[in-house]
Parts: C-alpha cells; sequence; structure tokens
C-alpha cells in the first residue's frame, strides 16, 4: 500500500513538472511571438492566441518596416482570423485553386498564366465570390529608384498599374511628372522634405500626353459614396482588370496608396454581403519582401473605415 502511495506521488510529481515545463514553454513563445511583433502591432492584452493566428500575424507582418508599418488588432481581428484566417502563403494557394491554376507550377509561369487570361477576357466574371486581377510588385524604398528613401507610395502604385497596362516608368521619372505637373508637389506639400503625393498628382501623370507622363487619358477619379458603393467600384476594378488605387491610413502612422487587386466576399444569413468579414487583397509597396500574388489583406469594413479620403482613381489605358 505504501508503495503504490509513493507511485502515486511520483506521478503527480512528473505531471506538474511537465505542466510546468509545457507552461514555461509557453511563455517563451509567447514572449518570442510579443518580440517578432514590437514596434509593427499590437494585440489585445486579454486574448489569447492560438498557434494558427500567432502564424497569420507573422506572415502578414513579414517584411513590413517599423517606423512606417503598425496595425492595432482589435478582439474582432482576432476572431475574424481564428474563423477565415490564413497565412499569406496558403491564402495564394487558395487563391490560385479558384483562378484553377497549378500552384506547383514555378511562380513565372503562373503569372504568365494570369495574364494570359487577362488578356483573353476583358473583363472577368467571379469565382466562388472571389476576384482577382494581377499587379506586379515594386518596393517604394528600392535603392535604385529612391536612393533617398523618400515617402513615395503613390508613386510606386503608380509604377505597377502602369506597368500592368504596358508602360514602363522608374520612380524618379514619376517624380519628375508630378514635379512638372503640379505646384504643390514641387513646394512639398507636407513641408517634411519627404514629396509625398497626391491622389491629383497621379490622376495628372496617368493622363497627361507629355513624356514621362504615362497619356492614359481614360484615367479617372471615382468619389465614394458609401461601403456598399466602394466595395462595388472596387470589385469593378478588380474585374475590369483597372484596379483601384486608394489612400488610406489603414496599417500605416502616416497614410499610405495601396492598390486593391483582390477580394473575397462573404454573405450574412439573410444574403446581404458581411463586410465585416468580406476581404480585399493588397498590394502594398511597402513590404521590403514583395509578395507572390498580392502583399496583404484587410476586410471590407475596416479598409474602408481607415480610408484617407473619399477620392479614389483608376488608372484606364
Amino acid at each position: 500500500m505504501k508503495k503504490i502511495a509513493i507511485l502515486a506521488l511520483s506521478l503527480l510529481i512528473l505531471i506538474g513538472v511537465f505542466s510546468c515545463e509545457k507552461e514555461n514553454s509557453k511563455l517563451q513563445n509567447d514572449a518570442i511571438f510579443l518580440k517578432k511583433i514590437e514596434g509593427l502591432a499590437t494585440i489585445p492584452s486579454n486574448v489569447k492566441l492560438s498557434d494558427k493566428i500567432k502564424n497569420i500575424i507573422l506572415s502578414e507582418l513579414d517584411g513590413k518596416e517599423r517606423g512606417l508599418f503598425f496595425i492595432e488588432y482589435t478582439k474582432d481581428d482576432i476572431s475574424y482570423l481564428e474563423k477565415y484566417g490564413k497565412t499569406i502563403e496558403e491564402g495564394h494557394l487558395e487563391l490560385l485553386d479558384k483562378l484553377n491554376i497549378n500552384p506547383n507550377l514555378p511562380r513565372q509561369e503562373v503569372i504568365d498564366k494570369i495574364k494570359l487570361q487577362e488578356k483573353n477576357q476583358t473583363h472577368r466574371s467571379s469565382s466562388n465570390n472571389t476576384g482577382y486581377t494581377y499587379v506586379p510588385y515594386y518596393y517604394q524604398f528600392d535603392p535604385n529608384e529612391n536612393p533617398n528613401r523618400y515617402y513615395w507610395c503613390g508613386h510606386t502604385c503608380l509604377k505597377a498599374v502602369g506597368s500592368k497596362h504596358g508602360k514602363n516608368r522608374t520612380l524618379q521619372q514619376i517624380h519628375q511628372a508630378f514635379w512638372a505637373n503640379d505646384p504643390l508637389y514641387r513646394a512639398d506639400r507636407n513641408n517634411d522634405g519627404q514629396y509625398a503625393s497626391s491622389v491629383a498628382d497621379l490622376k495628372y501623370a496617368a493622363r497627361g500626353s507629355n513624356f514621362p507622363n504615362y497619356d492614359y487619358p481614360n484615367s479617372s477619379f471615382d468619389d465614394l459614396i458609401d461601403l456598399a458603393h466602394f466595395y462595388q467600384r472596387a470589385m469593378d476594378g478588380v474585374n475590369y482588370h483597372r484596379p483601384m488605387i486608394m489612400p488610406s491610413f489603414h496599417a500605416s502612422n502616416y497614410g499610405h496608396f495601396y492598390t486593391i487587386v483582390g477580394y473575397i466576399t462573404r454573405y450574412k444569413s439573410n444574403g446581404s454581403i458581411d463586410y465585416n468579414n468580406s476581404l480585399l487583397l493588397l498590394r502594398d509597396v511597402l513590404d521590403s519582401s514583395g509578395g507572390y500574388l498580392y502583399d496583404m489583406t484587410a476586410t471590407v469594413e475596416t479598409f474602408f473605415n481607415n480610408r484617407n479620403k473619399d477620392r479614389v482613381l483608376f488608372v484606364r489605358p
């Protein structure tokens, strides 16, 4: 009887040691995770994160630069990620499956197939409530084109969409176009030495006929009316391969330009669009690593609520 009691006590001690080691390991992992996101994101202090959520968040933050990029995850954000969240890599695989493209092909071959699809159809119908249009990736702090690290996110979005439509410009050439077109740009409108652009600068350069402007005369503004109108126009831009360029404060300390390259629509039980759970796929020129098909995601409602202006741009050849 005494031996059984000793064995039972030993077993309890082993279980306790194992539990302590497991808890210590979890605390260490949490500390490593918090260190990785420090300066890039905050999470609610009273919310426990699964390993799945941590991996998703780290994939979203990969390549982002401290001091410029910052996102505050809310409880609703965490709930969304638990229900629908995927790492960027997993999202790319899911998107290719919806586009009926073999994800195991070399990346350039995948991109070529997407371009061929777009060439063969001026308008892509959404598939399983998903739409996508390819926009090449460029980095706004490319040392060869922006060695002074000016805040040229608008320049870079225009460069990417202009390239999509067949005309290539360097960031320096786009800077020259903005300089020639707009006295406010020449005067450094924010007075911070960064030569940040406005939506109007992008439009002037897109429509202007003299090099280094793009001579895309059908390019135009669109003024957003409300959330429903915004999402419809964003989907139109994707489906007609004229992606929307939009200024936003989403995940940015200063305001930032994004290009909307895709969407995933989800619905409520009554059949109406669930804007809080529908997703936008974004090109983010601030991402130093450069995504494959897109760089980050945002829910439709969150992105709309963080808009910088109600005016967006469509570049149309």
